[in-house]
């Protein structure tokens, strides 16, 4: 549903690939470089076809079970004899992760999970539609199958997907009904109906995996983990880039001590994913929603720190939003307000293992034009 495009430069000139509504992309080998290579198709072959424009190739694409993003500009590297090796190394890594969040299910159950029923709330790659291709919560439900789980699984709207992709996961009525039995819950949904799904999970005494952010509110967090202390559950957040091999090796790093206390640090976390001013309005537009750059990239900031230097004791934050009005997802070119911060300039004091203060700075955005991660 998303018009994107993504531009990739191969041995020196440009490409530009457009997703059409047939199936097909467009590859203009004219345009300027603007944003790093993100896509919602998923390609494992790219084939050329017949020019139909002046100036224009048409690719035919094929659609494989199981591809994730980055494998389209890697399909299209291989087409035209490109080796996409950062593409490639980038997929390893995201599946990576993906092994690294099961592995939380795995501390708690073992490997063996015959017997054991799990549930998922939530399924969709996209909140509130029925695309399924890309979801992690897929790479998540054939880990547990293969471990020998049942799985039962509520979506609102992707479930007939779900039981074409995947018939051997139980399709639930609803999520009361995804949660009969089950051992644990994997919450995949935005960030607002969170909480609540939480603490109903808690109260039925199951164990939970929660993507971040957990809550809205840091008096929500700490009720979630009241909770979780009196009804002996154990709740795990999807922390992922704790998996990524360079932020291991910095922590095996600083471990070595070879810069002793830090005096300052500075962490600037600059994103494209929502520099497109035509990228539709949703969820993320809307700070009641759990939308804002605080929620997807503070977080994983946050952790980083607290992970590689110590937790924060004080913290101070100036926000913005760059991009205040987004098109509806109708196509009716209608515009609606964002309300959700996509820049934030933080100031923190961290303490040391030493138990030193140490100050840092960091800079959040999702508007980057040339995002460097």
């Amino acid at each position: 549903t998303d018009k994107t495009s993504v531009r990739v430069k191969v041995h020196g000139g440009v490409i530009e690939l457009h997703e059409l509504s047939d199936g097909q992309v467009r590859v203009n080998m004219g345009a300027p470089v603007f944003e790093l290579p993100r896509v919602p198709f998923v390609p494992a072959q790219a084939t050329r076809v017949p020019q139909s424009d002046v100036g224009w190739e048409t690719w035919q694409l094929t659609l494989p079970d199981g591809s994730t993003p980055e494998v389209a500009v890697v399909s299209m590297g291989k087409a035209i004899g490109f080796d996409c090796e950062l593409n490639a190394a980038v997929h390893r890594v995201n599946q990576a992760q993906r092994r690294h969040f099961w592995s939380k299910v795995e501390s708690v159950f073992g490997r063996d999970l015959r017997g054991k029923r799990l549930a998922f709330w939530g399924v969709a790659f996209k909140p509130r539609t029925d695309d399924i291709r890309e979801a992690p919560s897929i790479s998540l439900m054939r880990m547990a199958v293969a471990a020998g789980a049942t799985v039962r699984a509520f979506d609102p709207v992707a479930l007939d997907n779900l039981g074409r992709e995947f018939p051997e996961v139980e399709r639930a009525t609803d999520m009361y009904h995804a949660l009969e039995g089950a051992d644990a819950l994997v919450i995949a949904t935005p960030p607002q109906p969170r909480f609540a799904l939480a603490c109903a999970a808690i109260a039925a005494g199951k164990h939970l995996l929660l993507e971040k952010p957990v809550a809205l509110e840091t008096a929500q967090i700490e009720e979630l983990q009241r909770l979780a202390l009196a009804a002996g559950v154990t709740v795990a957040v999807d922390f992922e880039y704790r998996a990524v091999p360079a932020f291991q090796q910095l922590a095996a790093l600083l471990d070595s001590n070879p810069i002793g206390t830090p005096w300052l640090v500075k962490l600037d976390w600059l994103m494209g994913s929502r520099a497109d001013t035509q990228r539709p309005w949703n969820w993320y537009s809307q700070r009641s929603e759990g939308g804002g750059v605080l929620g997807s990239l503070g977080t994983h900031a946050f952790d980083t720190l607290h992970w590689l230097v110590g937790p924060a004791r004080s913290v101070s934050a100036s926000c913005s939003t760059a991009i205040g009005q987004r098109p509806l997802a109708d196509g009716s070119g209608r515009l609606a307000a964002v309300d959700s911060e996509d820049i934030a300039l933080l100031q923190l004091e961290l303490e040391s293992v030493s138990g030193a203060r140490v100050p840092a700075q960091v800079s959040l955005a999702a508007v980057t034009r040339a995002g460097r991660g």
